[in-house]
């Protein structure tokens, strides 16, 4: 039998999922640490890279709505990336979750496309509401150009039968290696903004900041890297919700 903190924590849980355009881990279509936090929540896909990393998330700062990840990424030969991510969000009474696998390859110097699969599953201790789950595939296809790089990403929503649908289009600007500037439009169930900038101090710290529309987020954030070694901290201001603050602990090679 559940307890009344339980009920409350289940309720609070399916209510900032009703406020909420989608849950994090549908809107973003590679899984996301702290420096994407940061940043407005614009994703960062880095092909020909390898390492490990470790995200946590408190959805407002309630234990319902915590969010653990960890994502695995493999560079396989000179062409090949290979990505596999876990993510659950919630507590025992509600949560999600997700499997995503990914691998690209680099057709050409400037070109690199990949293909993905994500598996969704939302459970519900609860009588009154269904688990369901889901497989959603993705196209993802990245230009490197001089001091930009174009990435577009396509795939289905089978959780919403009326747009079934996503897209992503996003381009990062580098005019030095210490700035760093984003911006992406999310096409899911609304349009949405995201844009976040970067700046790189003394080759060991990353100050940044973002925001991100419909609804209203700002976010900030700072990162520390040593050799292989990188920590990144953030948080996300909702405009009704409050702030979600978010970590993450990575090793890349």
């Amino acid at each position: 039998m559940k307890t009344a903190a339980s009920k409350l924590s289940l309720l609070l849980a399916v209510v900032a999922a009703a406020v909420l355009p989608a849950a994090a881990q549908y809107t973003s279509p590679i899984a996301r640490g702290a420096r994407s936090g940061a940043m407005g929540g614009s994703f960062f896909y880095e092909a020909g890279k390898s390492g490990l990393a470790a995200d946590y998330r408190s959805g407002y700062l309630l234990a319902a709505l915590g969010e653990r990840g960890v994502r695995v990424q493999v560079a396989t030969g000179r062409r090949g990336t290979a990505l596999a991510a876990y993510s659950h969000h919630g507590n025992a009474e509600w949560h999600e979750q997700q499997v995503l696998l990914l691998y690209g390859l680099q057709a050409s110097p400037r070109l690199h496309a990949a293909v993905a699969a994500r598996w969704l599953h939302r459970g519900v201790d609860d009588a009154h509401y269904e688990s369901r789950q889901w497989l959603a595939p993705s196209l993802l296809l990245q230009a490197a150009l001089p001091g930009v790089t174009l990435t577009l990403v396509g795939g289905t929503r089978p959780w919403d039968a009326a747009r079934p649908w996503r897209w992503h289009v996003q381009a990062a600007y580098r005019p030095s290696g210490q700035w760093t500037a984003v911006a992406e439009w999310e096409g899911e169930e609304r349009s949405r903004l995201r844009a976040g900038v970067e700046y790189v101090y003394a080759d060991s710290w990353m100050l940044r900041a973002g925001m991100a529309t419909r609804p209203a987020v700002m976010s900030f954030g700072l990162g520390f890297c040593r050799g292989a070694l990188r920590v990144d901290l953030a948080a996300e201001v909702h405009s009704l919700l409050g702030i979600t603050p978010q970590t993450s602990l990575a090793l890349w090679f």
